[in-house]
């Protein structure tokens, strides 16, 4: 079960996993967590500081196992390919087989011409975008980073709901005002963007008192150990998916499907309970697909990135 395999340090993973992508993600931090294990090894006592191409290696590796269970998917490339007019092909075909069989032909609709739409027309293959290819769109704003801010902004504007039955509507309203105050709306909704962009994000606080050590407590040990005052998150985390090392349970009957006790977060080092994450998907998907996901979703722009290149 991953609720196990999350719970040894990173060497012994690296010598138990059997997947390629996952071994060299694990070797890679094992390497770091090596560095920084307290004096009973039992634990790591600083954050792992990764480089730049180590994180870029992490994401890649991830995305390399997503792309290994996902076939039948085309790339980007492929898609923008299959979308031009090869005119050139069809003009080959016409000296060999000739254009209409019933001699009718439409100028107007292209019909028995070289754009009738009939010569065009293909299966739809899905698309698998990179991280990279995902965040070009996004970043270079225009319609699709319209599309997405739009969706994620709903939080922004409608807030966030508190629901509980031990406390009484004044105390949801300073709730409610508490999260806008200490970040938290601000959080989800760049939690709900990564999660639209890459197929899922993941916010999480840090609390008074955090370190290394306890950071992957459960979250009522957390709360006894901090100090006893209100205003205890310091700060909130937010991350895409390509940024977490997560190996979800699989096991559909066991309470954390699709979840595990801990992630990791390269840029930061840590290990984190998910007791205390709020982990964001797009669409909750099946089985099969979710185990294609690593337990996460699809981007958004895979849904409908076909028909906005066409339409351009």
């Amino acid at each position: 079960m991953a609720t196990e395999r999350q719970s040894k340090t990173f060497t012994e993973l690296v010598q138990t996993e059997s997947n390629e992508h996952h071994k060299a993600i694990f070797s890679i931090l094992a390497g770091r967590e090596a560095d920084g294990l307290t004096d009973d090894g039992k634990g790591c006592g600083k954050e792992l500081v990764l480089d730049a191409s180590e994180v870029n290696t992490i994401r890649d590796e991830l995305y390399g196992v997503v792309t290994d269970a996902r076939p039948g998917t085309c790339t980007l490339d492929e898609m923008k390919s299959s979308l031009k007019l090869k005119i050139t092909e069809k003009l080959e075909n016409l000296k060999e087989y000739g254009l209409t069989k019933d001699g009718y032909f439409n100028p107007v609709s292209g019909i028995g011409t070289l754009i009738d739409p009939g010569m065009y027309t293909e299966t739809f293959t899905p698309v698998s975008l990179t991280p990279q290819e995902a965040t070009g769109y996004y970043v270079s704003g225009g319609i699709p980073a319209r599309i997405i801010d739009k969706k994620a902004g709903t939080i922004s504007l409608d807030g966030v709901q508190f629901e509980c039955a031990d406390l009484d509507p004044d105390d949801l309203l300073k709730l409610q005002e508490y999260a806008e105050k200490c970040g938290f709306n601000q959080a989800y909704r760049d939690a709900a963007t990564f999660a639209l962009v890459y197929g899922g994000g993941v916010t999480y606080p840090v609390l008074q008192g955090d370190t290394p050590l306890n950071s992957d407590k459960s979250i009522n040990t957390v709360l006894k150990e901090i100090p006893a005052e209100k205003d205890f998150i310091r700060w909130w985390v937010t991350a895409d998916r390509w940024s977490v090392v997560f190996v979800p349970d699989y096991n559909i009957t066991a309470k954390d499907y699709l979840y595990a006790r801990t992630i990791f977060v390269p840029l930061g080092g840590v290990r984190v309970n998910t007791e205390r994450v709020a982990m964001v998907r797009p669409k909750r998907l099946p089985f099969w697909g979710a185990i294609q996901q690593l337990g996460w979703s699809t981007s958004d722009f895979e849904g409908w990135i076909k028909d906005y290149e066409a339409y351009q």
